[in-house]
């Protein structure tokens, strides 16, 4: 699973990088999918950071699902559906 959009700005300050450049990584990657500069059926994948994320990041997550659920476009995946069992090896 690739990621496009990192939620945290981890160079500055370790909080979230803001909606503007959250939605822009996203809005870049759904372009270059539309315009299939990268496969158009792989998912545009956010990172989320769950042990240091402020509450920012928290309510732009919130957001973002609450408004883009109700889209026909739009499908979010469940990590079940992403990952398979032995997917990943730790040897």
């Amino acid at each position: 699973m690739n990621t496009h959009v990192d939620l945290i700005a981890w160079k500055e300050n370790r909080v979230f990088v803001g909606e503007d450049a959250a939605l822009g990584g996203m809005v870049e990657h759904l372009r270059a999918r539309r315009l299939r500069v990268v496969c158009a059926d792989e998912p545009t994948g956010v990172l989320t950071h769950h042990l240091v994320q402020d509450e920012a990041t928290n309510a732009f997550l919130e957001r973002l699902i609450a408004v883009s659920t109700v889209h026909p476009a739009v499908l979010w995946l469940d990590a079940g559906e992403i990952f398979t069992p032995g997917m990943l090896s730790l040897t």
